[in-house]
């Protein structure tokens, strides 16, 4: 994303995640949870291809 819109989603999610945390609180914990997970890696057939060398 452009530097500007990221920075225009920090500043909501600033706003917002204290007050999820109130509302919702078992979807901050599995949000924060899920934050935590290592990535899985991209399928094979997803990768992309090597030039021959």
């Amino acid at each position: 994303y452009q530097p500007a819109k990221r920075e225009e989603m920090k500043q909501i999610m600033r706003w917002a995640g204290p007050r999820m945390l109130w509302r919702h609180p078992i979807l901050t914990v599995r949000h924060l949870i899920d934050d935590k997970r290592p990535v899985p890696e991209l399928p094979e057939k997803y990768r992309p291809k090597k030039p021959h060398e």
